[in-house]
């Protein structure tokens, strides 16, 4: 049975409280006295899934501004055709926005900062913002080379010109680090969860476009918390006792704020009002993959080890990898033109690849975020095939795929994969740890498919 448009999103779970019914959606929480709500018989039933928010009747003009901050949040359904404008698609993002918010700024690693604050803890967490900073100029240059559309074009080479600097004007390690004697940090590398969050706004950046500006939105629109962020910014400078060492990091987010960046983001979702269905459901799904790992980073900020035993791994995560390795394998092949030997290898790989999966395979949208990471890491390192050979190498051993290892024709040595370490920790450590789905919000409570043709 198709459910209607206009009813509560299946996550948003009203309760009654005392005398109070709660409604809570992303990191928002909203009160109403009981007695009001009682008093509203559509609006109750609206609350409890038995009414849509079109049929509340109601002269009260709380009801109808409630559910206009609904809508607006993305916690009410919509149809299909509902986007073919922008403020369906906007409400979509809205509602995705939330659970993200709610993921990433409910982590406990926020409340770790407050009360179990060190320098070390703290110089973890400035390593991985200076290593997000970076990814931000890089990820926009790598759409305005990709994209098809031009209004795109436009927006994300403003945004490459204004932030390829900000990992080093506002976010330097040092001397910052060496204020709390934690200088060491600097030569870390950065966390799998980080390298995957790079590579995978890479490869959206220069995929799809709309998945891409879902993401880059959320992260704009972080500014929002700017009140809160610059509060724990005090914390941190009186728990370290650093004064004004993170003035830069204010300043960016005043930066944000004046140059207009959510609004030409929001403004971009225009774009993609006429995306088939299936089209836009597949970039939610990258977004959502984008999205995961930068929270795995929380989990990972004072992490050293990564490299486990290595020895059972899903089906579905197996034969999502090798069904999309033909697309990153191709990208290796067009990089050696220089080196020939690497140019048959990689050619011998493709041919016995293609004998089981059709080259359109790689165009599947992965489920499994280890998948994602994967291939991800492939696709970065396809224009250094040496390199892409050694980390191909690694998981194929892993995988026990011998076909393939025979095609690839290397020795399989200790000492050629572990020349490639850093690839190596990122990899091992996708394949476990991330051989889950990725964590996404049910599609089929986003929207509802329309009964009008």
């Amino acid at each position: 049975m198709t459910i209607p448009s206009g009813l509560l999103c299946d996550e948003i779970i009203p309760e009654l409280n005392g005398t109070s019914w709660v409604i809570n959606f992303g990191l928002v929480s909203l009160s109403l006295p009981s007695i009001a709500v009682e008093k509203e018989v559509d609006f109750a039933a609206f609350l409890l899934r038995r009414k849509t928010a079109q049929d509340v009747k109601s002269c009260s003009p709380w009801v109808h501004a409630l559910l206009a901050l609904l809508r607006e949040q993305g916690c009410i359904t919509l149809s299909s055709s509902q986007f073919s404008s922008p403020s369906g698609l906007l409400q979509l993002h809205a509602r995705f926005s939330n659970w993200w918010y709610l993921r990433y700024y409910g982590h406990p690693v926020w409340k770790r900062l407050r009360a179990d604050l060190s320098p070390r803890l703290f110089a973890c967490w400035a390593k991985r913002t200076y290593y997000l900073s970076k990814s931000a100029g890089a990820t926009a240059a790598r759409s305005v080379m990709c994209t098809n559309r031009d209004r795109v074009r436009t927006v994300f080479l403003k945004s490459a010109l204004e932030e390829y600097s900000h990992h080093q004007v506002f976010y330097a390690l040092q001397p910052l680090l060496g204020k709390i004697d934690q200088s060491n940090i600097v030569f870390q590398n950065p966390t799998p969860g980080c390298i995957a969050f790079d590579d995978q706004m890479l490869s959206i950046a220069g995929h799809d476009d709309c998945a891409h500006v879902f993401v880059a939105l959320f992260q704009e629109k972080t500014a929002e918390f700017s009140q809160q962020a610059n509060e724990f910014y005090d914390f941190v400078e009186r728990k370290l006792n650093i004064p004004m060492a993170l003035t830069g990091w204010r300043t960016h987010i005043s930066f944000d704020h004046e140059h207009g960046h959510t609004l030409d983001l929001e403004d971009l979702l225009k774009e993609f009002i006429d995306m088939p269905e299936q089209a836009l459901r597949n970039s939610i799904l990258r977004a959502s993959a984008t999205i995961d790992f930068l929270v795995e980073s929380l989990n990972e900020l004072e992490q050293t080890e990564w490299i486990g035993p290595i020895n059972n791994f899903s089906t579905t995560l197996r034969e999502e990898f090798l069904s999309g390795l033909g697309g990153v394998v191709v990208k290796a092949l067009s990089h050696c033109i220089e080196q020939p030997k690497l140019l048959m290898t990689l050619g011998l790989v493709l041919e016995t690849l293609l004998k089981r999966y059709p080259i359109e395979a790689h165009k599947c949208v992965p489920t499994r975020l280890g998948v994602v990471a994967m291939l991800g890491r492939l696709e970065h390192i396809a224009t250094q095939p040496e390199r892409f050979v050694a980390a191909l190498t690694f998981i194929l051993l892993k995988l026990d795929e011998h076909e393939l290892l025979h095609s690839l024709n290397v020795i399989a040595d200790s000492t050629f994969i572990t020349s490639r370490h850093c690839d190596i920790e990122m990899l091992g450590y996708a394949m476990t740890a991330w051989d889950r789905p990725i964590n996404c919000l049910p599609f089929g409570c986003s929207w509802q498919r329309s009964t009008v043709d």
